[in-house]
């Protein structure tokens, strides 16, 4: 370790055991031994405790200051202590109420549980804004604090514990999953549920008990010259979307499928690349390769990256890695290098790991560089992996090299591997029948005789001790070892007593062969390998390699095909499909049963969509491939957007069934809930815009669901004040339309479309 010779302990922990109660543990132990032993250096190698608190702790960071901005947000959009305080003591009272739920379902405060809350976070405060404001504004209007209190929370109580059940049922198809993504994101799914579970009991208990007390006395309107303002524009923009639907939706539809174009163009991942500040460097050498020689070469490898700049600590174990049980020392081909970089090193691990790349591409062996990841990717193969399937190793091996070649040809590869293996020498003795015929003898015959000669152990009897029994061996003692000429001097006694060379009837030559043969369903595989440079990603490399594999002529028999991490995103991709379907699903039975008609969940449907543009758009703009943590967001996406449409249509209806017609309806209910729709999203914006930025180590593992959720926010935030009334005051005159034909022909009239349309008294002609 850093030049010096050293002793390695490896510690795995038990599975009932948390890993940094485990490594306090060892650390405690560990400071008793400096204590008794000042002489002894222990340096942590690896220690994955130490990345997991720096990542929880991150998260953790990006909770706190996502609850701080809420809370600013509010005091913004308020301008009144008060009510303020209340949403900003609901917070902590909400989270308490989390995690005590959590505590019992036996979820521990991980980097994916932790994500789920600091997303929840924004989450736990939209229902709590939404009686609050409906408080403060009935308070406004002249009513006393508890009759307020009272009535502002039980108008809002329907929309709101059904905009609630909507967000958790998006989760129950991600719990039923199976797979690698089921096992990630159910913890997430379970924290996100339990946080708003608690946050619709405190919104509709804690919120008004504390709202009817803080808001006693004398209370006065404070008119916001710049909310009216921005009503007043609003009211306008709404009036002419109102006028011009088909303009709207067409714009809409054109910048939803633009949004899925453009991010599909920048590729997919499966886990975003996290910065853990641990590098695995494998050095290999050739067969055969003496442990000095082998030795020597590590410790040039380990000079030359200790000097680049970041590092802090450099590993070498020659014949086996950190994480295994070492090789014997004759087994010198190949040694490791762990690296560990400076904790205050502002250099990303990736960057450091393409400098050891650089600057060792010289040495005289095989480096293959590795950034030791700590999410669920690093579980599985990385990278570009391409299986050869077929019968024949030599027509494999050609294909090998011809796809090997395509791959490194390919932009953003970099350690590409033909997977061939073809290091471990030989002697090949190939027995030419029709000789071995003319001197009497049979293959089995020379085969025997030279087995018998290069493993001359005989196994003469079986001792028995016990229950055991040990075989008993006698080893013919000669002074020299067998080579290949002594091979081919071989004397083999013929059926006629007569003895031959080996050389008379068998040809024997040096060779290289397999080091391994892979089977898969018992056909004989070789996997082309390679990994990505920095700014590349699967999806993008694995396209252009799909493309040359398609332009390939394989021969009868032989096929090739992606595996690895492209597989898997695949398959990952598939499985949050359906879950994303089935929460759909789920979202319109809730939203029927909640508004008792086929015809209003439909409107407030349109809302996912545009969280959908709105989601594609900000990993556009920010250049982020989509993966597994971004279609999360997605789905997570379709259970938050439809609360605003359904705060929305509820009390456009609630105004319609006091006697108001359908467009005045539409554009009060616009005005009225502009404010809380707007607040609730900025919210849980500004909740999750550290993490979106990817503040402290560890964090960039859900930084894209953050992104995804921000950009869908805000995008669905503005077009469900516009996109929603649109629908409704659309699917409205269609309903009026048919009521109308219908009245008329009940009568016995006849009566056209036009017609019907101006007995409504619509302001407007009728057109089309």
């Amino acid at each position: 370790v850093n030049g010096q010779r050293a002793s390695m302990v490896s510690v795995q922990k038990q599975n009932n055991y948390a890993t940094t109660e485990v490594v306090d543990r060892i650390n405690d132990e560990i400071d008793k031994i400096k204590t008794d032993v000042p002489e002894v250096t222990i340096v942590p190698i690896m220690d994955q405790g130490k990345y997991i608190n720096l990542a929880v702790g991150s998260v953790s960071n990006n909770l706190i200051y996502g609850g701080i901005l809420a809370i600013l947000i509010l005091a913004i959009f308020l301008r009144d202590i008060k009510p303020t305080f209340v949403v900003a003591v609901a917070i902590p009272i909400s989270v308490l109420a989390a995690l005590i739920l959590i505590y019992f379902m036996n979820i521990t405060l991980n980097v994916v549980s932790m994500g789920g809350l600091a997303l929840g976070i924004g989450m736990l405060v939209d229902n709590s804004i939404v009686v609050i404001e409906n408080i403060y504004r009935l308070r406004a209007k002249g009513l006393d604090a508890t009759a307020a209190a009272v009535k502002g929370a039980k108008q809002v109580a329907g929309a709101i514990t059904a905009s609630t059940l909507t967000t958790v049922s998006v989760f129950l198809p991600v719990v039923f999953l199976e797979g690698l993504t089921a096992e990630i994101f159910k913890e997430m799914a379970l924290t996100i549920s339990c946080s708003l579970v608690a946050s619709l009991l405190i919104a509709l208990t804690f919120v008004p008990m504390a709202a009817s007390g803080l808001l006693k006395g004398p209370f006065v309107k404070k008119e916001r010259k710049g909310l009216q303002r921005t009503k007043a524009v609003y009211e306008r923009f709404l009036g002419w979307a109102l006028d011009h639907r088909t303009v709207v939706m067409l714009v809409t539809v054109v910048i939803f499928f633009a949004s899925i174009f453009g991010s599909l163009q920048l590729g997919t991942d499966f886990f975003p690349e996290s910065d853990t500040g641990q590098i695995n460097v494998e050095v290999e050498m050739p067969k055969g390769t003496r442990f000095d020689d082998m030795a020597s070469m590590l410790d040039r490898a380990a000079k030359i990256t200790l000097d680049i700049d970041g590092v802090d600590t450099v590993g070498a174990t020659v014949g086996g890695n950190f994480f295994s049980s070492i090789s014997k020392r004759g087994n010198a081909d190949s040694g490791y290098l762990y690296v560990l970089l400076s904790e205050d090193s502002k250099r990303k691990t990736i960057a450091v790991a393409q400098d050891i790349r650089d600057k060792t591409a010289e040495l005289p062996c095989k480096i293959t560089v590795q950034n030791q990841a700590m999410d669920p990717s690093s579980f599985m193969s990385s990278g570009i992996n391409v299986e050869i399937r077929g019968s024949d190793l030599d027509t494999l091996e050609v294909i090998a090299n011809d796809v090997s070649q395509m791959v490194t040809d390919t932009a953003g590869t970099t350690e590409v591997d033909n997977g061939v293996n073809r290091t471990s020498p030989e002697l090949k003795v190939t027995v030419d029948k029709d000789k071995a015929i003319e001197k009497g003898l049979t293959v089995a015959q020379v085969y025997m005789a030279v087995n018998k000669a290069i493993d001359p152990k005989q196994k003469v009897s079986t001792l028995t001790k016990g229950a055991r029994k040990f075989d008993i061996f006698v080893i013919e003692h000669t002074e020299e070892e067998m080579g290949i000429d002594h091979l081919k001097e071989l004397e083999i006694e013929t059926a006629t007593g007569e003895t031959t060379q080996l050389m008379d009837v068998a040809s024997v030559k040096k060779e290289t062969g397999y080091n391994t043969i892979n089977r898969t369903n018992q056909e004989r595989t070789v996997t082309v390998t390679a990994s990505l440079q920095e700014g590349y990603n699967i999806g993008l490399v694995g396209r252009e390699v799909e493309d040359k594999l398609q332009g390939y002529s394989f021969p009868k028999g032989y096929s090739a095909k992606l595996i690895g991490e492209n597989e898997q995103i695949i398959s990952s991709f598939d499985d949050l499909l359906y879950a994303m379907i089935l929460a759909v699903v789920l979202i319109y039975m809730i939203m029927a049963a909640q508004f008792q008609s086929l015809r209003y969940p439909f409107i407030v449907m349109f809302t996912i969509p545009l969280a959908f543009t709105g989601g594609f758009l900000a990993l556009l703009v920010t250049t982020t491939p989509i993966s597994i943590v971004a279609f999360i967001g997605m789905i997570i996406l379709t259970g938050v957007v439809v609360n605003n449409g359904i705060v929305l249509v509820d009390y456009t209806n609630q105004l319609k069934s006091d006697g108001m017609d359908s467009r005045s309806a539409i554009i009060k209910a616009g005005k009225t809930r502009l404010r809380p729709i707007v607040m609730t999203a900025l919210t849980t914006i500004f909740a999750l815009s550290t993490m979106s930025i990817g503040i402290g180590r560890g964090a960039e593992m859900m930084q894209p669901m953050a992104i995804t959720a921000i950009g869908g926010l805000i995008f669905a935030t503005v077009l469900t004040l516009i996109v929603v009334p649109v629908m409704y005051s659309a699917l409205d005159d269609a309903q009026d339309r048919r009521r109308a034909l219908m009245d008329r022909r009940k009568k016995g009239h006849a009566i056209t479309v036009k017609e019907a349309y101006k007995d409504k008294g619509h302001p407007k002609p009728y057109k089309g």
